[in-house]
């Protein structure tokens, strides 16, 4: 039993990281479109300053009404953070319960 608690902790905690990531990888392209749109002086660093992510969101939506990235990087991020912390849960329930 506790060989099948593992797997599914391991599977559902891999999807959980994989998408965590891929959300970050997403922002970074949405930052990488804002910036091509903004004048040298303005744009937003790729590594480093992560304080003005509401403006970035702003900036996205402005330049790029018809946009689907920040819907795609919120489902990615909902996605991974349920994923993740529902496998520590189920994990720790499982062991918790059969344990004794």
């Amino acid at each position: 039993m506790t060989t099948f608690v593992w797997g599914i902790f391991l599977v559902f905690g891999s999807l959980g990281i994989v998408c965590l990531v891929w959300s970050n990888i997403v922002i970074m392209d949405i930052e990488t479109m804002v910036n091509t749109k903004l004048p040298w002086e303005k744009q937003h660093p790729l590594i480093g300053s992560r304080g003005n992510y509401w403006e970035l969101r702003r900036q996205y939506r402005e330049f790029f009404p018809g946009g689907n990235l920040l819907r795609k990087s919120s489902r990615l991020l909902v996605i991974g953070l349920v994923s993740f912390f529902g496998s520590l849960a189920a994990g720790a329930l499982f062991l918790n319960l059969f344990s004794r």
